[in-house]
């Protein structure tokens, strides 16, 4: 019981330590959740990635990884659903509709991580990387996700969506798979709390990641794909310490009627006989 309250008490003052370091920018490292949710409309990667995000090459069943890979951060000619320059992109959300002209999907503000893959760039081994710095004190995760085929072409890639535990994790949980749609537009994924058991009350890194961890098929040209909406949502465990207040509450109480009854005056008993 204490152990709870104490893994939390340090959770909270690590990661306030962390933000007067930054600045309050979390340094662009792990994520600190806090309140009941968590969600990421990656509207705002026009000025780069969000705090816990990397994109990632050469990732594989037991490796997330290298990060700092090329992220056309600004829209662009580059960062277009038909292009088919290889790399990840700030790219205009399936929401604007299919066929809309490269001016209008650049001037879109509702905008996806995305990515176009090549014959050398992340062919397999493309990843979608968050990093959480624990969930300590909390359970009862879900997840929902949507999953955006932008530009239908011959090859499929078929995406992995895993989380691990740890600072360097060589082992993932698989939640789910989306495969090759071969039609324009976005799929919502979800996962419930009995799927998301194993992150609960962590005290060590929990990473959620989007993977291709095979290497697409059918030859010829790759789709563009994107994430967006990434909503992850939990409670707080109860602290032990509430109760325990609870019960000193009562107890005061208790205490305070007993001794209010024994400091009452007592009505005066007469002698025998007396009058």
């Amino acid at each position: 019981m204490k152990t709870t309250f104490l893994n939390r008490f340090l959770r909270i003052a690590f990661t306030g330590a962390i933000l007067m370091l930054c600045g309050g920018s979390f340094c662009q490292g792990a994520l600190s959740l806090s309140g009941t949710s968590y969600v990421q409309d990656f509207n705002g990667i026009g000025s780069g990635l969000p705090t816990g995000w990397t994109v990632n090459t050469g990732a594989t069943a037991f490796s997330l990884g290298a990060s700092g890979v090329t992220f056309y951060q600004t829209p662009g000619d580059n960062a277009t659903w038909g292009s088919g320059t290889g790399g990840f992109k700030n790219i205009a959300s399936a929401s604007i509709g299919g066929g809309v002209s490269t001016t209008t999907q650049n001037a879109a503000t509702d905008r996806v991580l995305g990515i176009r893959q090549t014959t050398s760039f992340g062919d397999p081994g493309a990843a979608f990387v968050l990093e959480i710095v624990n969930t300590t004190g909390l359970n009862n995760f879900s997840l929902s996700l949507d999953m955006q085929m932008l530009s239908v072409q011959q090859a499929s890639t078929t995406w992995i969506v895993q989380y691990g535990l740890g600072n360097t994790p060589t082992s993932f949980t698989t939640l789910g798979t989306y495969s090759d749609p071969s039609t324009f537009g976005s799929t919502t994924v979800a996962y419930d709390s009995t799927s998301l058991s194993g992150i609960n009350n962590q005290s060590q890194e929990v990473w959620f990641r989007v993977v291709a961890l095979n290497t697409s098929t059918g030859g010829g040209t790759r789709d563009t794909f994107g994430i967006d909406n990434f909503n992850l949502t939990y409670s707080s465990i109860p602290e032990p310490a509430a109760w325990g207040a609870a019960s000193a509450v009562g107890l005061l109480a208790i205490s305070g009627f007993t001794t209010w009854r024994e400091r009452k005056p007592k009505a005066a008993i007469s002698a025998p006989g007396a009058t």
